[in-house]
């Protein structure tokens, strides 16, 4: 085998330069996803009435999802079978918030993505990632109202 010619000598070291450059970064073992935080109150007043309670999603009870028990029983998402939704005034829940709502809400929370075009939450049920049925449309009502409140809460 030959010996490289001189003039590849310096574009090898500057090639073999960048390749070293180029490496991995460890993330370590306890990767934390980001820490979005949403208006709780916002969830209590409008996603769980519109979205969760108006779709059935633990119980799987509407037309687009008929006799799926859903996040009641058989997904890693669960969510509290039922629930007493809470009288709202101005955008907050007036008195206090029934603890399975509560619940419901620090199990959606951590379904969110930094953005909610990666969330699990708005991307499972307009069936853009793995979900047995779709809910409901990415240009719905509902698939705005979640995308508007994860992006209002997004850091």
């Amino acid at each position: 085998m030959s010996a490289p010619r001189p003039a590849l000598v310096p574009f090898l070291g500057l090639l073999a330069v960048l390749v070293g450059a180029c490496g991995t970064i460890d993330l370590g073992d306890n990767i934390v996803p980001p820490n979005v935080r949403v208006d709780e109150d916002r969830f209590y007043c409008e996603i769980a009435p519109q979205i969760l309670a108006a779709h059935s999603c633990a119980t799987g009870g509407t037309a687009e999802c008929t006799g799926m028990s859903c996040h009641a029983s058989t997904s890693s998402f669960r969510l509290a079978r039922t629930v007493t939704l809470p009288m709202c005034t101005d955008g907050a829940p007036v008195g206090p918030v029934d603890p399975a709502l509560a619940d419901d809400y620090r199990a959606v929370t951590l379904f969110l993505g930094s953005d909610s075009a990666s969330s699990p939450f708005w991307r499972r049920p307009v069936h853009a990632d793995s979900h047995p049925c779709t809910v409901f449309s990415e240009m719905s009502p509902e698939s705005e109202l979640i995308a508007d409140w994860i992006e209002s809460g997004a850091l």
